[in-house]
């Protein structure tokens, strides 16, 4: 075990550097080969049953533990953090849906439906100027007097439908115009305020679309959002003691929220959690040290690390691992004496740097940040588009047979009607008194 080895580099380390004026006798160390995932309990078991008197390898120290055993410097720092894989926005959710609010998206159909009956209402009126100038010749028509000449010229004005008028104000919205102009004064300025409000609004959208899709930054970084953004996740924490048991009774950002979430946690070992986690299947929770370790050593490409995102669960420096010494042992003053010689002169920091990876996971400066860099537009960011045309083309493929059926199936009824009574007709008839 890791923890175990570099133990006994300190020990040897601190013979072989400095004459230790304390003598103390040659420590007896035993293997753990039986007891790798319990080691801070077997160590702590050992030295309270006086069976031991130093544990080779260090221990975390916490509050419950303050009374089984005597603990020397600290010689490394503990902090659990989350991992997970990264989701940009832009591959987390629909980067169609996300420029708007649904408060903005509500009012924004809302208003669309309430111009379509607005418009709906002027244009029966405009279309039916030209019979009410003829039956009803009163006052109030005298001011359409211009408009009533323009109709008149042409009575077979076509009829607005509210289906057509829907598509003359999404295509309005959507900046493609109308193939028909209104006549009435009402009508086109209420066009004119459509076609105004979708310029803004349409500039709005493209922006706020087009920031999206440069943006490589997380989509999230709560716990919820992260495990049920985009593909969903699973949760799992480190197969230790302090999962299984300080880790839920302490407050931080996971332990809090795990009453809230639909998820219940596993327990996997390191190496079985960061390759789920690079895979995007969980959330894995470990210690930082042991996870950058772990990564760094595993030969990962840059982007993979890059694509690992980290939480810190613990505020502050968090928690200290020490060596674990039997209550009122002689040993104690030699080896705080060690440590504490080592630790000023930097020679703990140098070991450390030998068996652990200490630096971030990445270290690119060619990352892709918010308005940084360009990034091409991937098939996945257009496909709700194409969802979109391709639901509609299917649509019409269904309908084009109805209409079919309802354009042809008068004109057929017709000719088949026209030629039964042509063959009616045909058919000679016996006079009444022949016989």
């Amino acid at each position: 075990m890791r923890y175990y080895r570099v133990g006994l580099d300190y020990q040897r380390l601190g013979d072989r550097e400095y004459d230790m004026k304390i003598k103390c006798p040659r420590l007896e160390v035993k293997e753990l080969a039986a007891h790798t995932k319990l080691t801070d309990l077997w160590t702590l078991q050992q030295l309270s049953s006086f069976q031991d008197d130093i544990g080779a390898s260090t221990v975390l120290v916490t509050h419950d533990r303050i009374g089984v055993g005597d603990y020397t410097l600290a010689v490394s720092d503990f902090k659990p953090q989350l991992y997970y894989k990264v989701q940009s926005v832009r591959a987390a959710r629909n980067i169609y849906v996300l420029p708007f609010s649904s408060d903005v998206w509500v009012s924004l159909w809302s208003l669309l439906l309430a111009i379509t009956v607005a418009l709906t209402f002027i244009l029966g009126s405009e279309t039916r100027l030209p019979q009410l100038a003829d039956e009803q010749p009163t006052p109030r028509l005298t001011r359409y007097a211009g408009i009533r000449n323009k109709i008149t010229d042409n009575q077979q004005q076509p009829v607005w439908d509210m289906s057509e008028v829907l598509l003359v104000t999404i295509g309005a919205i959507g900046q493609q115009g109308c193939s028909r102009d209104p006549v009435t004064s009402a009508a086109r300025i209420l066009f004119i305020t459509v076609f105004v409000l979708a310029v803004l609004m349409y500039t709005a959208y493209s922006a706020s679309v087009i920031s999206i899709m440069s943006s490589a930054g997380p989509a999230t970084k709560t716990l919820q959002g992260i495990l049920h953004g985009g593909t969903k996740m699973g949760l799992a924490l480190q197969d230790t003691h302090y999962y299984h048991t300080y880790f839920k009774l302490e407050k931080n950002a996971v332990s809090l929220q795990l009453d809230h979430i639909e998820v219940s946690p596993s327990f996997l070992e390191l190496s079985a959690g960061l390759s789920l986690v690079l895979e995007g299947d969980i959330a894995f929770c470990a210690d930082k040290v042991d996870a950058h370790t772990y990564l760094h050593d595993s030969r990962q490409s840059e982007d993979t690390l890059c694509s690992v995102g980290e939480i810190s669960l613990v505020r502050g420096p968090g928690y200290q691992r020490a060596y674990a010494v039997k209550k009122s042992s002689t040993h104690m003053p030699a080896i705080n004496y060690g440590i504490m010689r080592m630790l000023e002169h930097g020679l703990v920091s140098r070991e450390k740097r030998h068996w652990f990876h200490m630096q971030v996971l990445c270290v690119s400066s060619d990352a892709v940040g918010p308005g940084g860099g360009f990034i091409s537009v991937l098939l996945d960011d257009i496909y709700p588009a194409l969802y979109l045309l391709g639901l509609g083309a299917f649509c019409a493929w269904v309908l084009l047979p109805t209409e079919c059926a309802a354009y042809y199936s008068p004109q057929l009824s017709t000719s088949l009607s026209q030629t039964s009574s042509a063959d009616f007709m045909l058919v000679p008839h016996e006079p009444t008194g022949a016989r």
